[in-house]
């Protein structure tokens, strides 16, 4: 009988150990310092102008003074924000940071509806490319973020990509959703 305890407490000796290095290797990957810069598309997107709409002789849509004629428009808001555990500075972007829409799709505006705190400093940049817009900022602290508003022409239920590369995140790897 004294045997068959002795067996029992090496057995629980080892899963006290085992479970003992699971529990360190679990706390060592939550305590490793990387950036996460992450991106979200609200699934409430609005479509503002249908081309079904543009049916009607007398009703037309300007933007900016140019007609928009038979063209579906719509809008998007598009949230970006550190989902790591440390500042992410501008100094850090490698490869600029662009959110993508589908070819053939044109911003016709995008705009920063909030962030987190002013000092962020998210901002905006047009390129040359009509579905493409560039972003860039001050500082990302953890949690911080910014949502972005997209009006655009093209198809209501369009796919939109953030890409663009932060130093130290995943090895390189390109913004997540």
């Amino acid at each position: 009988m004294f045997g068959n305890f002795q067996f029992k407490s090496e057995y629980i000796g080892w899963l006290i150990g085992a479970g003992s290095i699971a529990i360190a290797l679990w706390i060592y990957h939550l305590s490793i310092l990387k950036p996460c810069l992450s991106y979200s598309v609200d699934p409430n997107q609005a479509s503002l102008v249908s081309d079904e709409s543009n049916a009607i002789t007398d009703f037309t849509i300007q933007y900016k003074g140019n007609t928009i004629f038979r063209k579906n428009v719509s809008a998007i808001t598009v949230y970006l924000w550190n989902d790591g555990n440390v500042p992410t500075h501008r100094q850090q972007i490698l490869s600029q940071i662009k959110v993508v829409l589908p070819p053939g799709s044109e911003i016709l505006d995008a705009t920063v509806l909030r962030e987190t705190r002013s000092v962020c400093d998210v901002q905006i940049h047009h390129l040359e490319s009509q579905n493409q817009i560039a972003l860039d900022f001050n500082i990302l602290e953890p949690g911080d973020g910014a949502a972005l508003q997209i009006i655009y022409i093209g198809n209501y239920s369009a796919s939109v990509m953030a890409e663009g590369i932060i130093e130290g995140q995943s090895g390189g790897c390109p913004i997540h959703s």
